[in-house]
């Protein structure tokens, strides 16, 4: 479920939609704004039932080589079908970053950050992940920014 305010939707080069705002003549800028779209929910299995989880809700996203979850901040665990690449566009990257191949964060879920060799960090997330959490080299800087450098 992408969110949207009912206004006409525009195709754009990388495939995602953005709304545009409607012209009026009192606008200050002759260019129309456009916003991006962001997905809000995740639609998953529990069991025998089905699920709508909030994107709020998502501590990070995590792939283990085979298969992608999401672990939430109530430290609840659920499958999903999109590979990490589709996720890094469905995201908004004010609240998500992608830091290595097989995690992206939500900047929430970041409780500390450790130098590490190799000019890496080291993330400790709540809730802890199952596995030990590096920014990769490649995307320190990008990570730094991020985070308001």
């Amino acid at each position: 479920q992408l969110q949207h305010s009912g206004l006409p939707l525009l195709p754009t080069s990388k495939g995602i939609p953005v709304k545009q705002s409607s012209a009026r003549e009192d606008d200050i800028n002759d260019a129309p704004a456009v916003t991006q779209l962001f997905k809000n929910r995740f639609f998953v299995e529990s069991g025998q039932r089905f699920l709508s989880i909030p994107v709020n809700d998502i501590a990070y996203f995590f792939s283990d080589g085979r298969f992608v979850f999401f672990t939430t901040h109530s430290k609840n665990k659920y499958i999903i079908h999109y590979r990490m690449e589709e996720l890094q566009v469905m995201l908004n990257p004010e609240e998500f970053y992608r830091i290595n191949r097989s995690f992206i964060v939500s900047i929430k879920s970041i409780d500390q950050i450790h130098p590490y060799f190799g000019g890496r960090f080291k993330l400790k997330l709540l809730p802890t992940a199952e596995e030990e959490v590096l920014v990769s080299r490649k995307r320190v800087p990008g990570f730094r920014k991020w985070l308001g450098e």
